[in-house]
């Protein structure tokens, strides 16, 4: 039992040189991957940090465009999550410094990535929390044959039946869903969404 920790240890030691190595060798799919195992922690992170969502995303997005057309020169002393959450935090100064807003630089600088970890449940809960307000925000039958559907799996022709409609009627339901989410939830989060039913 009291090699659990240190197995574990070597596990992530093992994703991040695997991760980091596909960075600095420009393999796209280990760059998606991180995009896609990442994006939403640090959008959160950074409207915490006193942006807006609107400009946590676009500084996000910059951190990434930074992370791919700057790979061969990024030397990794630390996790990639570890350094993607130092470029996040570093951005975030140099935006509101930029605007001149009052912040406490002191509790910004403090934001130590080494409780990064401790910090995922926190953002994952909060995306999470996004989610279920948008889903509960669709009209009612709408709402009801998306999570029969999307969330519990149920084909349209079984749903029809269960409700007595036309299967037209069920995707119609589904598509209406699809679009007042997407409205509802911005594109980034609406795509995070998506790769969350088909995981």
């Amino acid at each position: 039992m009291s090699n659990g920790p240190n197995m574990m240890g070597n596990n992530r030691n093992i994703e991040d040189t695997i991760l980091s190595k596909g960075i600095l060798e420009g393999n796209r799919r280990i760059f998606d991957y991180i995009f896609l195992s990442h994006y939403s922690g640090l959008v959160i992170y950074a409207t915490r940090l006193g942006l807006d969502m609107t400009a946590a995303e676009d500084a996000v997005q910059d951190v990434f465009l930074n992370l791919w057309n700057q790979r061969a020169k990024i030397y990794f002393t630390t996790s990639v999550k570890a350094y993607l959450f130092t470029c996040v935090r570093n951005k975030c100064y140099n935006i509101l410094k930029h605007r001149k807003t009052s912040l406490n630089i002191q509790n910004l600088a403090s934001a130590a990535v080494n409780d990064v970890d401790s910090r995922d449940y926190v953002i994952e809960s909060e995306l999470r929390k996004r989610i279920d307000e948008a889903i509960a925000r669709l009209p009612e039958k709408c709402r009801k044959i998306f999570i029969l559907n999307q969330i519990e799996g149920i084909r349209p022709a079984k749903i029809a039946i269960m409700e007595n409609i036309s299967i037209r009627t069920v995707e119609n339901h589904i598509g209406k869903a699809y679009r007042l989410l997407r409205q509802d939830l911005g594109d980034m989060l609406f795509v995070i969404f998506l790769l969350s039913i088909i995981r």
